[in-house]
């Protein structure tokens, strides 16, 4: 419920269990890899393991699990969009695993999202595969071994002079054009085949791809792959003019979570250097949201809500809390009236028991549907989506759902 956001590591940590509940419940968040590599990396702190164990397990917990989705990865869009596939870049996350459906001639889509929720509780309980371990040690070497460097031969090749840039201002200016002024588009590919280890059996296919398409532009033809490069140009402008520290790695890091910009509505992040550049680079329809002036409206909300008798609370968030109250004031309201701005004057269902009951049935029947193996419908012929999910029915002191419903 609520408008799309992507939130950071340090957004989640900030929020107490509570308000980690409340906003999955009134946003609806978007989960990218790098938050998810970024929290494994918490098992191998230097020094540190038995704490990033139970960091990285109490994190787990605050996770959003209700209203939350995984967005895919973004080599995986890059691969994908290099090879010829639409990657829309409508503030919505691209989910993984849908499984093609056909219920009663009726083409959609399923995606079972219960293993994700499995992951979280593993990670909760201090249960980690080798595969996680693996990942999490090859992270942590990388931020205390890695180097970024300002040498790069093919972004200092199309970049403006150095006295151009004193101003994130200038940054933001300069990176949206150095891309539209390539002329050696050989090196260009060449930069991204070796930047994001596109396989070499696929790179002659995929430049031949480009040439034939032309004389559509760059930016039309790969317009994911675009955005993450100014992202690259973004970032290389800002640390060779000392407005970005070059040091300090995790900036870098800090900086991979714009590739996900264009699947949510909103940013979320407490970090200074989000705060500082965010602004810079987001869409004019997008907003950033300082994570702590977030965290307080939270706890506002927790407080008036935990002012409801106890057995109003329990039966469930949807009971009471179906949206944000009406008079209420403040950064959650503002966001709602930006994105949602009809919320204040909400239709009514008023379904009749039997209708209630026959679109339950027809929930259940789309669960368990058959699969559609011989055909994978695109985006303009789906006719019905599900997303199958396991969630607890209490976190922290609330009933996400109603403590004596019965599935």
């Amino acid at each position: 419920m609520g408008p799309s956001a992507l939130f950071d590591k340090s957004f989640l940590q900030a929020l107490s269990v509570d308000e980690a509940v409340w906003f999955d419940h009134f946003m609806l968040p978007v989960i990218c890899p790098i938050f998810i590599v970024e929290t494994l990396g918490d098992l191998y702190k230097k020094g540190k393991s038995r704490k990033g164990i139970d960091d990285l397990k109490f994190l787990s917990y605050k996770a959003p699990e209700k209203d939350g989705h995984s967005t895919l990865a973004h080599w995986k869009l890059i691969s994908s969009e290099l090879k010829g596939q639409r990657i829309t870049l409508d503030f919505r996350p691209h989910l993984e695993g849908g499984r093609p459906t056909l219920l009663n001639g009726r083409k959609g889509l399923t995606f079972d999202h219960i293993e994700e929720f499995k992951t979280f509780e593993r990670w909760k309980n201090g249960e980690f595969e080798e595969v996680e371990k693996t990942l999490a040690k090859s992270w942590r070497n990388y931020l205390e071994n890695g180097s970024i460097s300002i040498e790069d031969s093919f972004l200092n090749s199309i970049s403006p002079p150095k006295q151009q840039i004193k101003t994130m201002k200038d940054v933001a200016e300069h990176s949206k054009g150095m891309l539209l002024s390539i002329s050696d588009e050989y090196s260009l590919f060449d930069y991204i085949f070796s930047k994001f280890n596109i396989p070499q059996g696929e790179r002659q296919y995929i430049y031949a791809r480009y040439q034939q398409r032309k004389p559509t532009p760059f930016h039309l033809q790969y317009p994911y792959l675009h955005h993450i490069l100014t992202i690259e140009c973004f970032f290389f402008l800002g640390v060779r003019a000392s407005l970005i520290a070059a040091e300090r790695l995790t900036n870098y890091v800090d900086f991979t979570y714009y590739y996900y910009l264009p699947f949510a509505t909103i940013f979320i992040s407490c970090d200074k250097l989000h705060k500082r550049t965010a602004p810079e680079i987001m869409h004019s329809k997008q907003l950033f949201v300082d994570g702590h002036e977030l965290k307080a409206e939270l706890k506002k909300l927790n407080e008036h809500y935990m002012g409801l008798p106890q057995e109003t609370r329990e039966q469930g968030l949807y009971s009471f809390a179906s949206q944000l109250p009406s008079d209420w004031k403040g950064l959650l309201a503002d966001i709602w009236d930006r994105f949602m701005p009809n919320w204040r004057h909400p239709r009514e269902l008023n379904l009749t028991p039997e209708q209630t009951q026959k679109m339950l049935t027809r929930m259940k029947q789309q669960e368990a549907a058959t699969n559609d193996e011989m055909s994978v419908p695109c985006e303009d012929d789906l006719e019905q989506v599900s997303i199958n999910k396991m969630i607890k029915r209490k976190k922290g002191n609330w009933y996400q759902i109603a403590k004596d419903f019965e599935a």
